[in-house]
């Protein structure tokens, strides 16, 4: 069934201690279920939605809503408990991008295959505005609470900053500029938000840094191949993303610098995600490694300093594991396009082989 995308939970106790954390997941199947990831995997519950969920599932813990999209081109929103329908919004062109939950403003945000965004009330589906962006949206917005605004790229290439004319509250929404790319875009929005800068992973093969504030390009960085990774931004002034031409890549986001690249050997679809390595309980703050998945079916941990593969699954070339890192029961992954999500010492993955993986990370340096 082809299990994407998942989104994480956590639950808390009266001693604000994580009893439990709940990952729900989408899948090519049309369903989406909910597993307590703290009790192995423990299904809480399952649904099956009306078509195939291409993206990750949007979380609003105020509501205790999960919102997910269908080629179908209807938006469900799910309750957190039961996965019961709260309510359902129809779009009429396919939903292939995530939402974006605004609490602050009571909204959730989605593009379509109907060249429009919309606006709708979080917790009732009731449409607030609908936005003509010219073309389809496949990559998941942005929103920048500190500059208080929406950005949205398309598959014609166009990237479109959106701001409120009803004070901070977004009912009613102008399109503040426009910049047109050379190719569509297809990667998720992500933003250094210190530097007030915008990062955009387009299909010809190059990262742009777009300043929030007039649309205008800072700077770019070209690789081989198409662009479907979104970029992780894990400090201010630092940036990793993937690309088709099989490379990881570190770029100085202050100055478009390229600071790394190395060879995954697979093409790379999903986001990597940088976390901090815990050895025996002792934390290193400059010890970082960046996770990245493949198309290949590797899961690769690399040095965030030097881009050094510290270890990856399924390791062909006879070198023993790093004593860093080693996980258990990984199996035969398959062609993975689903981004990694890491709590704790797990890491989530879901794959085309019809299973939500979760793998410990297990740290045996001294």
């Amino acid at each position: 069934m082809g299990v994407e995308n998942c989104v994480a939970s956590q639950r808390r106790d009266h001693t604000d201690a994580v009893c439990s954390a709940w990952a729900i997941v989408g899948s090519h199947s049309g369903q989406v279920v909910c597993v307590d990831i703290l009790a192995a995997g423990h299904e809480i519950w399952r649904v099956t939605l009306d078509d195939r969920i291409e993206a990750c599932a949007a979380l609003s813990l105020k509501h205790e809503i999960v919102y997910v999209g269908t080629y179908g081109g209807t938006l469900f929103a799910l309750d957190l408990q039961t996965g019961g329908t709260r309510w359902t919004f129809q779009a009429t062109g396919a939903i292939k991008a995530s939402a974006v939950v605004m609490e602050q403003q009571e909204l959730v945000v989605f593009g379509a295959y109907d060249s429009n965004f919309y606006g709708l009330e979080a917790e009732t589906g009731q449409l607030q505005w609908k936005l003509d962006v010219r073309g389809s949206l496949f990559s998941t917005p942005l929103y920048c609470k500190w500059s208080k605004q929406l950005f949205v790229a398309v598959t014609n290439g166009n990237v479109v900053s959106i701001t409120s004319t009803s004070d901070d509250n977004f009912r009613s929404i102008q399109e503040h500029w426009r910049l047109q790319l050379a190719a569509p875009v297809f990667a998720g929005l992500n933003a250094d938000f210190e530097l007030n800068l915008l990062l955009v992973g387009c299909a010809d093969g190059n990262l742009y840094g777009v300043t929030m504030t007039t649309g205008e390009i800072l700077w770019q960085v070209a690789t081989e191949k198409p662009i479907f990774s979104s970029p992780c931004v894990y400090r201010p002034g630092s940036v990793v993303f993937g690309s088709h031409d099989g490379m990881l890549r570190k770029v100085d986001s202050r100055t478009g610098e390229l600071v790394w690249a190395t060879s995954l050997n697979g093409a790379v679809f999903a986001s990597p995600m940088v976390v901090h390595l815990v050895a025996n309980g002792a934390t290193e703050d400059d010890n970082l490694v960046c996770c990245v998945a493949t198309t290949t079916g590797q899961l690769c941990f690399c040095d965030e300093r030097t881009g050094a593969i510290v270890y990856q699954t399924g390791d062909s070339t006879g070198k023993a594991p790093s004593d860093a890192i080693r996980t258990a029961n990984e199996g035969d992954l398959g062609p993975l396009f689903g981004s990694p999500v890491i709590i704790d010492s797990l890491c989530l993955l879901g794959t085309r082989t019809n299973y939500l993986y979760g793998l410990d990370m297990i740290s045996t340096r001294p």
